[in-house]
């Protein structure tokens, strides 16, 4: 199966309508970046609005965004196929033809706490909550797209949380 690249720039209302549209598929998150905060949760308890970054993901794709004008978004999809209502992005797929795409997993900060209901790293120190079951620690899934000649780093999306057993401090 060939993945999909697409990408657009659009104005506020355009984007708007847009984050609106799209049939999203299931489990999904979002990271929304404002200027004066940022939240990270499970799609279905976000109210899409525009700001000035951030992404969607599922398992088969990612839609993210930023900011590149005052009043201009680019907005860009990579994935396994094109969800429905992201129709009238630009296909660019043909940039991956040559680079492939491996999945890596990586532990995000603290260690579950029952007593707080959340993730608590103590090294930095901060309190997360994830949008995902509690388990003793969290994992986030990215594909890595890159370069089959030299290895080079084009495109990086977000996939999925994952509960991850086991401590992520041992070493």
């Amino acid at each position: 199966m060939m993945a999909c690249l697409c990408h657009i720039d659009l104005n506020v209302a355009a984007f708007q309508h847009l984050l609106e549209s799209v049939a999203y598929p299931e489990p999904a998150w979002a990271w929304l970046e404002h200027v004066d905060q940022w939240s990270f949760k499970r799609l279905d308890a976000t109210a899409l609005i525009v700001c000035e970054q951030g992404r969607i993901f599922t398992a088969s794709g990612e839609l993210k965004w930023r900011r590149i004008r005052p009043e201009l978004w680019r907005i860009v999809f990579l994935g396994n196929q094109l969800w429905p209502g992201l129709e009238t992005l630009l296909d660019a797929s043909d940039v991956l033809a040559d680079l492939e795409s491996v999945r890596k997993k990586q532990v995000l900060w603290g260690d579950f706490h029952p007593a707080s209901g959340m993730w608590i790293e103590l090294r930095i120190p901060h309190k997360f909550n994830y949008p995902i079951e509690p388990s003793p620690n969290v994992c986030l899934v990215t594909e890595i797209w890159r370069s089959k000649r030299d290895g080079s780093v084009h495109f990086q999306r977000y996939c999925e949380l994952q509960p991850m057993e086991g401590n992520s401090n041992a070493g």
